[in-house]
């Protein structure tokens, strides 16, 4: 028999699995894809439905409040509904994505200061690398004055991103394309939450720190661990915007103490891959074996995550160089309009 109609056999027998596979993989870059669009997009569609209710707005609370609510309800709305579809057509069900019985690390509160503190250096460093960078895309935070409006400031940026970025991108995402493939899993996932935040330079920070929150949702079957970092991480910002001197002297404390202790932590880390899921090496599926299909393959061929490249380099052009998007345009229209007359 030969090595031809030995593959031919093995594709036969596992078929269903291999289309199974892809399909998990077809449907979580889509979710990706209307996610992206939506969190991009949404807001230049219904802005002018909002334009005619904001005369009544103003009379009920000010605009500024109304603000952060819509983007509240905007934000959780873009990133739920396109995965919660792709979590039922891959037939993921909710103990997947929230375990009932969470296995803890050896060291969950070294791992988190591990992974709190890696994550500071390397933004701290990304930041002295490329100092142009803040000028081309760092946008200045909005400041509130009314308490109100800073207490629904820091939900909308430490404590939503923290619960529903990992109910999806960990919960969802991972458990939707585990069954091909731990390792892939967990870096798919990080590239998606990585480019779904659009700035370059923070999606290069976000790969890396989903690389590590995903880890920790392997290794301990949880979103919880990842939901307490990304809260860390998040509220730094709006602490060092509204914090008082001595809240931010302790939360400086916090974290030289976590950079420090990553850096210890992190020759121990590498020698324990177990703790960090892309380091294992895997055993090859029998789904993956003799027949020519990978994960790999099938996400490139896979006409979503081309798709998903498109919109995001779309939505950076959107927010940070829109002159050149209108130039875009008008190019566009003058060849057209050459080529009719």
């Amino acid at each position: 028999m030969t090595y031809a109609s030995i593959t031919q056999n093995i594709y036969n027998d596992n078929k269903k699995t291999y289309k199974t596979g892809k399909k998990r993989i077809c449907w979580v870059i889509f979710a990706a894809c209307f996610c992206l669009m939506l969190l991009n997009f949404l807001g230049y569609i219904i802005s002018k439905p909002l334009s005619w209710i904001i005369p009544y707005v103003e009379q009920v609370m000010p605009l500024s409040t109304f603000s952060i609510l819509l983007n509240m309800v905007m934000y959780v709305f873009c990133l739920v509904v396109p995965f919660a579809i792709a979590m039922i057509f891959c037939k993921t069900g909710i103990k997947a994505v929230f375990p009932i019985k969470a296995r803890l690390t050896k060291n969950p509160i070294g791992y988190t200061l591990f992974v709190f503190g890696i994550c500071l250096i390397f933004n701290m460093a990304m930041t002295y690398l490329f100092p142009w960078y803040r000028d081309i895309f760092v946008s200045e935070p909005e400041i509130y004055e009314s308490t109100a409006d800073i207490i629904l400031y820091f939900v909308n940026v430490a404590v939503l991103p923290a619960i529903f970025e990992e109910l999806v991108f960990r919960g969802i995402c991972i458990s939707c394309l585990r069954p091909v493939g731990t390792k892939f899993a967990v870096i798919v996932s990080a590239v998606i939450f990585g480019l779904s935040h659009v700035d370059p330079l923070q999606s290069l920070f976000a790969f890396l720190f989903g690389l590590l929150i995903g880890s920790a949702f392997v290794a301990t079957g949880s979103i919880w661990p990842g939901v307490l970092l990304h809260f860390f991480n998040n509220s730094v910002s709006v602490i060092a915007g509204y914090g008082h001197d001595i809240v931010l002297y302790f939360y400086g404390l916090l974290i030289m103490g976590a950079m420090a202790y990553s850096l210890v932590y992190l020759y121990k880390f590498t020698k324990l891959p177990g703790r960090f899921p892309i380091l294992i090496k895997e055993e090859k599926e029998s789904m993956l074996t003799g027949s020519g299909f990978t994960p790999v393959r099938a996400l490139f061929s896979n006409v979503w995550t081309y798709v998903f490249i498109v919109i995001y380099f779309a939505a950076v052009i959107m927010r940070f160089f829109p002159e050149a998007l209108s130039y875009l345009v008008f190019a566009v229209s003058s060849l057209f309009g050459a080529s009719l007359t």
